[in-house]
């Protein structure tokens, strides 16, 4: 990774003292690189982590962990490359505090994903991408059934459909995954006895909560990023809520699950090892940041709260993996994306510096992972914890910094 000539001259203090604030995806992310970055140079840093809901809550505990780099299109999505190795490597790290804790549950299934082509332009993509490129295949039909069992794909006139299998493709168990990287945070710090690690279950409502106690405060806080009062105005972002069905299999026979590539379209099935599945999600657009907070905060959902959404999304699901009819729901989340703009590359995650005069601390912001938390936060979390280290905000790719208002 490149530096700014300028990095040295730009940070004049050390930072030792970070507040983040959200422990979602993100925040966890960059607290780990924070904690990591600060040991490898020698310089621990401490790192106080906010989050009113606890651990993996919001949108990324209503996630189904579907990791892969590639668009609708088959094409590989801006730096989903280096952010699918980085999501890797983090994964494995919380696999290790998972084996140190002594859990023997996975957290992370490396069986690829399958896209089927939903009409005749895909089914040519995807073929074309098969012949040029090493990390998918286009799949005949017969070919993708053999390796998901009970796929019923869509019929196209006039044309043999196919699907593109993405062989890197993985899925998370969310939940666990985001406690090990905690536990893989706390690993940083025992470690190494002049670092400091806490999580505070407080809420954040204005960063004068967290004022000159800090060298730097992180926000984190996805689609509750703006009812933190100093930052309502400096970000826009359109704010997406969305319900995930976690489904068992009720005949609890065995299966192939356990082997069987996840499958991605509308809606999409995240296999998580033998009989159980994440099933997802639905769409309902414009909330509000103060009403998105208090949606992070894991509440109940039963099926009475949501019929139509529940029903849609069985019937939907059962009608590209037939098996599923035989599936009950075991759990409803609910959790509320923050979508950024799109781009001609696609839509991609904001960060960078936001300057407050009201701060006197350093601000730092990382939001808007949307649909692709899983493939951006590691990489976003690496670069953003080596741009508030150097105090360079440089570091970070135009792209990510494209909110700013001037």
């Amino acid at each position: 990774m490149k530096m700014s000539v300028n990095a040295t001259t730009q940070r004049e203090a050390r930072i030792q003292n970070v507040a983040v604030i959200g422990a979602g995806l993100g925040g966890l992310a960059v607290t780990y690189h924070l904690l990591a970055m600060g040991r490898r140079m020698g310089e621990p840093t401490s790192v106080n982590l906010y989050d009113a809901h606890g651990i993996g809550a919001g949108a990324s505990g209503a996630a189904a962990g579907i990791l892969h780099p590639c668009s609708p299109k088959g094409k590989v999505t801006w730096n989903g490359v280096p952010a699918m190795a980085a999501a890797l490597k983090l994964i494995h790290a919380a696999e290790l505090a998972a084996q140190r804790k002594g859990c023997e549950l996975p957290i992370c299934w490396r069986n690829g994903v399958i896209r089927v082509a939903k009409d005749s332009k895909q089914v040519e993509n995807y073929r074309e991408l098969g012949l040029s490129s090493s990390a998918v295949e286009c799949l005949s039909l017969a070919e993708a059934s053999d390796l998901v069992p009970g796929l019923i794909p869509p019929e196209l006139d006039g044309v043999d459909g196919a699907a593109l299998w993405i062989k890197e493709g993985a899925v998370i168990h969310p939940q666990r995954y985001m406690q090990y990287l905690w536990h893989a945070c706390e690993d940083l710090v025992e470690s190494d006895p002049n670092g400091k690690l806490n999580f505070r279950t407080e809420a954040i409502e204005s960063l004068e909560d967290v004022k000159g106690q800090y060298d730097a405060i992180v926000v984190a806080a996805g689609a509750a990023t703006g009812a933190i009062k100093e930052l309502a105005d400096e970000i826009s972002m359109r704010l997406c809520q969305g319900y995930t069905l976690e489904m068992a299999d009720k005949q609890q026979v065995p299966s192939s699950q356990e082997i069987t590539p996840s499958l991605l379209g509308e809606p999409y099935i995240g296999f998580q090892g033998s009989g159980s599945l994440v099933l997802g999600a639905t769409r309902e657009y414009d909330w509000t940041p103060e009403n998105s907070f208090l949606e992070a905060g894991g509440r109940a959902v039963s099926e009475s709260d949501c019929p139509g959404a529940v029903s849609s999304l069985k019937e939907s699901g059962a009608g590209i993996w037939g098996p599923l009819e035989n599936w009950e729901v075991v759990r409803i989340r609910s959790g509320v994306r923050a979508l950024t703009s799109m781009t001609n590359t696609g839509a991609m995650p904001y960060a960078g510096k936001v300057h407050l005069e009201s701060v006197q601390p350093e601000c730092w912001l990382a939001t808007g992972l949307g649909a692709r938390g899983v493939l951006y936060h590691a990489w976003l979390g690496e670069l953003l914890a080596k741009a508030i280290i150097d105090g360079d905000e440089g570091i970070l790719p135009p792209e990510l910094r494209r909110w700013k208002k001037n």
